[in-house]
């Protein structure tokens, strides 16, 4: 039987983009899905509508990842919705440029906050339902930054080294139960139509072009193939603390 069917899964920020992706790859795989939102309302009951239309099961739960209380509420509506858990995805998170000369306090803590915090507590709520899975995964979406922080986003990226460390020390923490390791993209090709820039998510194509440059394939990373690599990670029954790169051979 394939490993996904009936399988339970939470995913964070999985109303749009990658979150969305990889939402759609688990149900279309036959899992059951939770799908956690802030802001991304519409988005998600769309999402979880069109889940459901296929005759999986999907519901949407909302959570403002900074406030803890929020994340334990979220996990457990989730996991009661859908009967346990048995794989946690932390995708959420925020980017965009933040000079040092411009940084701010509040957007330090907000990096920090959305980006590294949320996932240790969303993977403290949900350990012990993965604990009783028989098949537990945390699955974290980290970033090449996380190895190599550029100019200009140096607080995403200690967020995202936060992000990776984090899989380590849970890898370690919650063995062997749960295997959790992360998934470390470059830059994603996204359809223009499924990107509309917020004020947290500003892209700078400059910035973006220089990546590019510096990676061995020239091209943008393909999104379904950071979705194939959160499920390969899922499958896999040996692998754990890992921060796996799929970024064109930018970080080798």
């Amino acid at each position: 039987m394939e490993i996904m069917s009936g399988r339970k899964v939470f995913i964070t920020g999985g109303a749009k983009r990658l979150g969305r992706e990889i939402a759609l790859a688990f149900a279309n795989n036959g899992a059951a899905v939770v799908i956690h939102y802030n802001k991304s309302k519409q988005e998600a009951g769309k999402l979880v509508e069109e889940i459901a239309s296929k005759g999986n099961k999907a519901c949407a739960v909302k959570a403002d990842v900074r406030v803890i209380s929020q994340i334990e509420n979220a996990v457990n509506k989730g996991a009661k919705f859908l009967g346990g858990l048995d794989i946690l995805i932390n995708n959420a998170a925020i980017f965009y440029k933040t000079p040092l000369a411009e940084t701010s306090e509040p957007q330090w803590d907000d990096f920090l906050d959305i980006n590294c915090r949320a996932p240790f507590f969303f993977a403290k709520f949900a350990a012990p339902f993965l604990k009783k899975s028989g098949h537990g995964r945390i699955i974290n979406i980290a970033d090449t930054y996380g190895f190599s922080p550029a100019a200009s986003y140096v607080p995403y990226g200690i967020s995202k080294a936060g992000v990776i460390a984090l899989t380590k020390g849970l890898a370690k923490e919650l063995a062997p139960a749960v295997l959790v390791n992360c998934v470390c993209p470059g830059v994603v090709r996204f359809p223009i139509s499924d990107f509309r820039p917020q004020k947290s998510e500003v892209r700078d194509q400059r910035s973006e072009q220089m990546a590019l440059g510096a990676t061995l394939l020239k091209k943008e990373v393909e999104v379904q193939d950071v979705v194939d690599a959160v499920l390969f990670l899922v499958r896999n029954n040996s692998i754990t603390g890992q921060a796996v790169s799929v970024d064109g051979g930018k970080n080798v």
